[in-house]
């Protein structure tokens, strides 16, 4: 029985030595491939046969590790995150920017509107208000007139968006138009038709 034993050890041991008598081998002419191919200077070689080697318990050489292949940066064909640009943000009008605007448009001032319901013998709209505002004149449910109200908080122009007209104007006059306000001495005065 210990004989049997023996025998397969010794079989085992001479496929090991077949298989690392081989390899010992590649290795040791890869060794000299890459040391001329490497070698620059004069300085000999070192005794351990190559660069970055460690012998190996066995007596022969580790193979190293080979560095890893840097990929090409390109993303044609490729699904993948695409990167998300970074929002601007909305610079925040100032008063007097949203003031310009809505003068120019013909609209309420936003945030800074204010309504007037017309009553019998109070059917105008005030000459000084809040700076940068508007102000809509009510008459029967709808919009009158708009006064827009300027960095002093004086009047500055009027829309009027309906009114009464004599027989000459009615042809001559659109609805909705404008009326610039200018002040003198004081005192408002309203640009005509």
């Amino acid at each position: 029985m210990k004989l049997k034993h023996l025998m397969y050890i010794l079989a085992a041991s001479l496929m090991l030595f077949s298989v690392s008598v081989p390899a010992t081998a590649a290795i040791a002419k890869e060794q000299t491939a890459t040391l001329a191919a490497n070698q620059t200077d004069s300085s000999p070689p070192s005794p351990g046969g190559g660069v970055g080697r460690a012998p190996a318990s066995g007596g022969g050489y580790t193979k190293p590790t080979p560095k890893p292949k840097p990929k090409p940066k390109s993303n044609k064909g490729k699904k993948g995150k695409k990167k998300s640009k970074k929002k601007k943000k909305k610079k925040k009008k100032t008063k007097a920017q949203k003031y310009k605007s809505a003068k120019k448009k013909g609209k309420k001032v936003k945030g800074n509107n204010s309504k007037k319901v017309s009553k019998k013998g109070d059917s105008n709209l005030p000459k000084t208000g809040k700076k940068y505002s508007s102000k809509d004149l009510i008459v029967d449910g709808k919009v009158k007139q708009r006064r827009y109200y300027g960095k002093n908080g004086k009047a500055e122009l009027d829309i009027d968006y309906f009114h009464a007209l004599s027989k000459s104007l009615k042809k001559t006059v659109k609805f909705p138009h404008r009326h610039k306000i200018t002040w003198k001495n004081g005192k408002m005065k309203r640009e005509g038709h």
